[in-house]
């Protein structure tokens, strides 16, 4: 049984902590027209470790959802899988949708807009990874990764329920590095994986460091990943840059700031908005709208990179996120009828 001491508002953390250094990464290419140096970093290799943060979040939280999940009946996987279909999909699906109406580019750094049917059909189903296709916008790249891995983690939490789990968690972790080397499509495993291994590591949680040394650390592992050889991101720097980032997630005690905490909660609630809305968004205003004054466009950004995500969120995402949920509970219930 995974230690469950609370680790949520660490993880709120790791998750707004991601989000903010992809968008302000993006933020800086868009004001200072594509200048990609700021302070010795490759602002494309910050937005790339916000990313990496994502990966190693998702496969954590998902875990600990499973693990949740497998005590309340045998369709787990179903329910995990049905669960995530609803959570995704529908606002990169919006997304796409409207990206295409209205002839968005993909970026701020002077890209065309480029459609043709099988683009827009890869897009909306994240497979631009295995078809090749180009993206609608840049922060759908990372999807398909997340999406295909969601197919396999239910089946290696199965496989980490055996007895010989430290086994089964080093054959998996070496399968998922000797993948990565040598498939490109298979390059982000590892990263995942090391979710999964800070997944095992809160079975043996202990809280050595006081909750505010997190937000620190994460800076600390960060910088040096963007000033290191920062204009190369390469599998080896990306994986070594997820296993520090895992290694380090169970040792800390849970924030015992409710300002922190709550501020931590609301970004991490409305990152996905975020991260979908905010490149449009800045070509919109920095790009569409170029001749308003500075401090307008400034503020007219602000706002709306504040309420869209919460808009999303709360017409979209949760409304179908407990459609989710109900469709994957009618079906354990229709199982246990027809059992009884």
């Amino acid at each position: 049984m995974v230690n469950r001491a609370p680790i949520e508002r660490n993880l709120d953390t790791l998750r707004s902590v991601a989000v903010l250094t992809v968008f302000l990464a993006h933020l800086e290419l868009a004001v200072n027209h594509g200048v990609r140096w700021f302070w010795g970093m490759d602002m494309w290799t910050v937005g790339r470790a916000g990313v990496l943060m994502f990966f190693v979040h998702t496969s954590l939280v998902l875990m600990l959802s499973m693990e949740r999940m497998q005590h309340v009946g045998s369709s787990m996987v179903w329910r995990f899988y049905v669960r995530r279909l609803f959570r995704i999909y529908p606002l990169s699906i919006l997304c796409c949708v409207l990206l295409s109406v209205f002839a968005i580019p993909r970026n701020v750094l002077g890209a065309t807009f480029v459609w043709n049917w099988r683009l827009f059909a890869s897009n909306l189903l994240l497979i631009q990874n295995i078809t090749g296709d180009k993206l609608l916008t840049d922060p759908l790249w990372s999807l398909p990764y997340e999406v295909q891995m969601y197919l396999a983690l239910p089946l290696i939490f199965l496989a980490l329920r055996s007895t010989r789990r430290a086994f089964v968690l080093a054959f998996l972790s070496g399968a998922a590095v000797l993948g990565g080397w040598r498939v490109p499509l298979f390059e982000f495993v590892p990263c995942f994986m090391a979710g999964i291994c800070a997944f095992m590591l809160l079975r043996v949680r202990r809280a050595l460091f006081p909750w505010w040394c997190w937000p620190a650390v994460l800076l600390l592992v960060l910088i040096p990943y963007c000033l290191y050889d920062p204009s190369r991101v390469t599998p080896r720097k990306s994986w070594t840059f997820c296993v520090f980032l895992s290694v380090m997630v169970p040792f800390f005690g849970d924030c015992l700031s409710p300002p922190i905490a709550w501020v931590s909660h609301m970004i991490a609630r409305y990152s996905y908005g975020i991260y979908l809305c905010h490149y449009p968004l800045m070509w919109i205003f920095y790009r569409r709208l170029a001749t308003l004054p500075g401090g307008v466009r400034h503020a007219l950004y602000a706002a709306s990179i504040v309420v869209l995500p919460i808009v999303c969120y709360h017409f979209i995402e949760a409304p179908l996120i407990k459609l989710g949920i109900r469709i994957s509970e009618a079906g354990h219930s229709e199982t246990k009828t027809t059992k009884t």
